[in-house]
């Protein structure tokens, strides 16, 4: 199919984060058989992923059945924690931690979601394992009490907390 690319501007407005473009041009990517169109979406995906804030999108789509969209919002998170998460607002990182633990927590609070969210949660986790490793001792001897004390809520929790505890001493 022939979809529309739409130019994206230079910063990303806070309420558009193009959404429905982002999701139509990951479908191309994935499954369209004509190469220009991919690599017509392609470009414009990495566009997107060099606005200021694109990966704000999380806080919108972290809801979606499309785990392709899921999967390149993380990357976008992934990216920022890896590479610019010193240049964040302590503002900003707060907000991201506890999105990111929310959203953890909300995956894993439940056995049925927990088994049919297992690689979102592991690509979640290692985002929260960059962000505790690059933190000063005291938050990141907090957050080790965090874990060990929020493990007793459920069985599947204390799973999800143990594989991060193993992802922090690999």
């Amino acid at each position: 199919s022939n979809l529309k690319m739409e130019t994206i501007p230079e910063k990303l407005p806070e309420e558009n984060f193009f959404i429905e473009d982002l999701r139509k041009n990951l479908e191309i990517l994935y499954f369209s058989e004509n190469s220009r169109n991919r690599w017509e979406a392609q470009k414009w995906l990495n566009e997107f992923q060099n606005i200021p804030n694109a990966w704000k999108i999380n806080f919108y789509i972290y809801n979606s059945n499309n785990l392709h969209l899921i999967y390149f919002g993380l990357n976008l998170l992934d990216q920022l924690v890896s590479f610019s998460w010193e240049n964040v607002p302590q503002e900003e990182k707060t907000q991201i931690q506890n999105f990111l633990t929310n959203w953890i927590y909300q995956l894993a609070s439940d056995f049925n979601i927990f088994k049919q969210n297992t690689t979102t949660l592991r690509k979640l986790n290692l985002i929260v394992v960059k962000i505790f490793c690059q933190a000063e001792k005291k938050t990141f001897f907090f957050f080790l009490f965090d874990l060990i004390n929020s493990a007793k809520k459920t069985e599947t929790i204390c799973e999800n907390n143990l594989n991060i505890i193993y992802c922090l001493f690999e």
